[in-house]
């Protein structure tokens, strides 16, 4: 998928939408066995032409694969899709190149043609990525969640719901990360209930991710509260403590959560230190620079920025030694040495 910020690792999905980041341009095409860079720039297409002449790109069989897979990549960033667009990703969903572009790109071609208004757009987008899913097996699947991640589109989710307990822990973490932003009322309880502790680290991981995009409601907040302060590991609790404090402005109720973790002696000194600049306002509570079409752990990538910056903000500054004044040197000649 395409590089983003950060879904435990990030390997992000594709372009920008309105009003979300996107990965800058650079990034790299994951979780294949492929990493094709990003073009050098990033193309805004607003008409139909560019988008036309990028799709004839993509498909001259002439040009090398980067240069095909590169053509794909800017077409996916366009916020303005246009139906030949459509087709053309509908088209690459049996090429061996290009088909993972079509599965992130159908998703967030969905999303941005909801927000445009164009709902039977949207729709066509979003069924054609639906289409694949039971028909899909191991990484394609997970490919396809992702791209139904990137969506939001709420008609997936009676799709998806059998797969929230999949055996195959990839598979169901995918699922879990697909519904984030769907409006859907069963989302919250799905995601506080992938919050027990019992349950893998990934899963939880994972139901982090999406509860990081949503709204704090009252049982995201329970949920997330009770994970920063039971989880058995480490990672976990921290995540769970950065997300409380992007949450703080909004919800000052989860203040004693945090405070519990800062004054917990027994608490791993990372935890307890993003605990503590949550607490004294280090970070401010900034908004994580969150990529919305990154399906995977990217997202935790923005909250590292915050224990680090506790780091260093609490560190003492060290006066810098000072040497000994060096002897002007004359012009033509070169000092001996250890000579003063």
């Amino acid at each position: 998928m395409l590089g983003g910020c950060g879904w435990g690792s990030c390997a992000g999905a594709t372009a920008a939408s309105a009003g979300a980041p996107a990965p800058e341009a650079g990034g790299e095409l994951r979780g294949s066995s492929r990493s094709v860079p990003a073009p050098p720039a990033r193309l805004e297409l607003t008409h139909a032409e560019p988008q036309a002449a990028l799709v004839a790109l993509a498909n001259d069989k002439e040009l090398s694969e980067r240069q095909r897979s590169a053509a794909a990549y800017s077409l996916i960033a366009t916020q303005w899709p246009d139906a030949r667009s459509i087709d053309a990703l509908i088209g690459w969903l049996e090429h061996d190149t290009l088909s993972e572009y079509a599965l992130y790109g159908l998703g967030t071609f969905s999303r941005h043609l909801r927000a445009a208004g164009q709902i039977e757009a949207s729709k066509r987008a979003a069924e054609a990525l639906l289409a694949e899913l039971p028909r899909s097996q191991h990484t394609r699947r997970v490919h396809v969640l992702r791209g139904i991640a990137n969506s939001g589109y709420p008609g997936a989710f009676e799709a998806v719901r059998p797969l929230l307990n999949d055996k195959d822990e990839s598979i169901r973490a995918a699922a879990i990360e697909s519904i984030r932003l769907m409006d859907r009322p069963e989302v919250d309880g799905i995601l506080v209930e992938q919050l027990k502790v019992e349950l893998a680290l990934n899963l939880r991981l994972a139901a982090l991710n999406a509860a990081s995009v949503r709204s704090p409601s009252d049982a995201l907040v329970r949920g997330v509260s009770e994970l920063a302060t039971g989880a058995p590991e480490a990672q976990s609790r921290l995540k769970a403590v950065q997300l409380l404090e992007r949450w703080l402005r909004a919800r000052p109720d989860v203040r004693p959560t945090l405070q519990q973790v800062a004054d917990n002696e027994d608490e791993r000194e990372g935890v307890r230190r993003a605990a503590q600049a949550a607490l004294a306002g280090l970070t401010g509570g900034r908004p994580c620079k969150l990529n919305f079409d990154c399906a995977t752990p990217c997202c935790s990538r923005p909250w590292d920025a915050s224990p680090r910056h506790a780091r260093r903000s609490r560190q003492p500054t060290r006066p810098r030694a000072r040497s000994s004044p060096q002897p002007a040197q004359v012009p033509g000649r070169r000092p001996r040495p250890g000579r003063r």
